[in-house]
């Protein structure tokens, strides 16, 4: 079973056109700091007052979207071939409840940013 299954999104921070950070709090109270990058382009689902992911697939010009995988997640053909030709990064946010969604970047990374149990 993946890290992110079941993990909370519970910070959403959009500081620049060019930043975004999601910040989720697994079931084991790590939190995981998601940085984004030179951004493309997003597509979110509403956020909820529960927010967690089945999921987090990561694809790019080594792993190519399966067709199947931008079908359901509403991926325009234009974005597929964006990723190809400019070497971007898609991330997608596959949600149990609440919010989902997809960034395509040009930088994706992640981080522990606690792995102290919660009070």
């Amino acid at each position: 079973m993946s890290v992110y299954h079941d993990a909370a999104i519970i910070t959403l921070e959009h500081f620049s056109a060019d930043e975004l950070v999601i910040v989720l709090l697994t079931p084991l109270k790590t939190k995981i700091k998601l940085s984004f990058t030179g951004i493309y382009d997003w597509g979110f689902t509403p956020f909820s007052t529960q927010n967690e992911l089945f999921d987090l697939h990561v694809y790019d010009k080594r792993v190519p979207v399966p067709q199947t995988v931008a079908d359901i997640n509403d991926i325009p053909e234009s974005y597929l071939q964006a990723i190809q030709e400019y070497d971007y990064t898609l991330v997608i946010l596959d949600a149990s409840v609440g919010m989902g969604g997809f960034v395509i970047c040009e930088k994706f990374t992640e981080s522990i940013l606690d792995t102290s149990p919660s009070e």
